[in-house]
């Protein structure tokens, strides 16, 4: 098939078909299309599959159309296209055809999935330094990194993540109404406001809520989806793809056992025994499925880096929801929650574990998640901490509590975690001083 043929089957719009797209949008789409249409720099939108980066694309491309832009004025390319794969620079082979047959010198490129073709950066660098147009591509976390974006790229791109879900977005996509929170003191005192409805959507959000594609889907059809569109694709096509010769069903097993220990500390020795692989290679593998976003990892809080590096870290998922992926895996609810907290929390965190232990801490700010509605629990560890590091307030997440105490030299909050999710002014910042 000739170049132009698979080009005209991506972008219908050249035949006068306009896509159909969902009315909803990603929370950043305003900033992204108003970044896009500025063009000072090009746009990369990183994110995990199924985050709805492609639908977003698509958006924008409706939004050029219904303003009346030429639809001859924008390229599409999707690079995960298998009939691409012959072709040897595709972004710039698809943009020099297009400006032949239409003639276009001016208009808009939109790459996705970039990371599939081979020096995708050196192919977006010579078309904007010679046309300036704006420019928007997509790609999975972390993926750009080792095909040097950082380097070839500097100084032209604006990079801008598309998480899973928040919990926000998914109570706006399934029409829940809701209110949003600021600080935490703000989420105590409000979290009355929330309607039982949102409380009981909690539970969905954990469970099937992180990708738009399957919020209307059943819990069991929604895991068989997930399982076999983003963690066997990613696991099995996109990394051995980026990162080369790699066993994957080793791979496979190996997120499994991650996936098990969510919100847990994970020794290398007991993965290398349970896999069969050698210490190195578990790290290894861990380093990359880290660095392509399939897993997190929380390491403990030390006033050493070297010694915080050595200690076992805890790990969680990007997304409550790939948790129930997997019916083989008995995940409690407290552990989903506590995965979902983690992976509101922006910025750096860590954990504590002294005498006792403590889920994170954020911004010099304790945060232990107790889902059992006994946030007095958590006092211990939030003592045993304060011996060693300084912090005024601490946090305790609760399933419904409200209210405080006040200790010697600290206070605490309880806020309930569909609250708690719902805040929009989580500080960000360094984890904590020491005593």
């Amino acid at each position: 098939m000739e170049l132009f043929d698979v080009l005209l089957s991506m972008n219908p719009w050249w035949r006068g078909e306009k896509p159909e797209v969902p009315a909803l949008k990603r929370d950043g789409f305003e900033k992204i299309e108003k970044d896009f249409r500025r063009a000072k720099q090009m746009i990369c939108v990183q994110g995990l599959r199924r985050v709805g980066k492609t639908t977003l694309i698509m958006q924008l491309i409706r939004k050029l159309l219904d303003n009346g832009i030429k639809s001859e004025s924008i390229l599409y390319v999707s690079l995960d296209d298998p009939r691409l794969l012959s072709v040897s620079y595709p972004i710039l082979e698809a943009h020099s055809i297009w400006g032949k047959r239409f003639g276009e010198k001016k208009g808009f490129l939109l790459v996705d999935e970039a990371h599939f073709a081979d020096r995708f950066d050196l192919q977006l660098k010579r078309i904007w330094d010679s046309h300036k147009l704006p420019t928007l591509f997509t790609g999975s976390v972390a993926l750009f990194l080792k095909k040097g974006i950082s380097d070839s790229l500097a100084g032209r791109v604006e990079t801008i993540t598309i998480p899973p879900l928040s919990f926000g977005e998914f109570l706006r996509f399934r029409k829940i109404e809701h209110v949003s929170f600021g600080s935490f003191e703000d989420m105590r005192k409000k979290s009355h406001m929330l309607s039982d409805k949102v409380y009981a959507a909690l539970y969905d959000y954990i469970s099937v809520g992180g990708f738009p594609e399957i919020l209307d889907m059943e819990l069991a059809e929604a895991m068989r989806y997930l399982r076999e569109t983003y963690v066997e694709r990613v696991l099995m096509k996109d990394i051995p793809a980026v990162f080369g010769r790699i066993d994957t069903m080793k791979l496979f097993t190996l997120f499994v056992l991650l996936a098990e220990r969510s919100g847990s500390k994970v020794s290398f020795t007991e993965l290398s025994n349970s896999t069969g692989l050698k210490i190195d290679t578990v790290m290894k593998y861990i380093e990359i499925m880290e660095s392509s976003g399939v897993v997190r990892f929380v390491r403990r809080l030390s006033r050493s880096f070297s010694r915080s590096n050595r200690v076992m870290p805890k790990v969680y998922l990007p997304s409550a929801s790939l948790l129930r992926s997997f019916k083989e895996i008995s995940i409690s609810e407290g552990a989903l929650v506590e995965n979902a907290i983690e992976n509101h929390l922006p910025g750096e965190k860590h954990y504590w574990e002294g005498d006792a232990e403590v889920d994170f801490i954020a911004a010099g700010i304790p945060i232990e998640v107790k889902f059992s509605n006994r946030p007095e629990d958590a006092l211990k560890g939030l003592r045993d901490l304060r011996k060693h590091f300084e912090f005024d307030q601490a946090v305790v997440v609760t399933r419904d509590r409200t209210g405080g105490e006040t200790q010697k030299d600290f206070s605490v909050v309880y806020i309930p975690a569909a609250a708690f999710l719902l805040g929009k002014d989580i500080p960000t910042g360094a984890s904590g001083r020491g005593v």
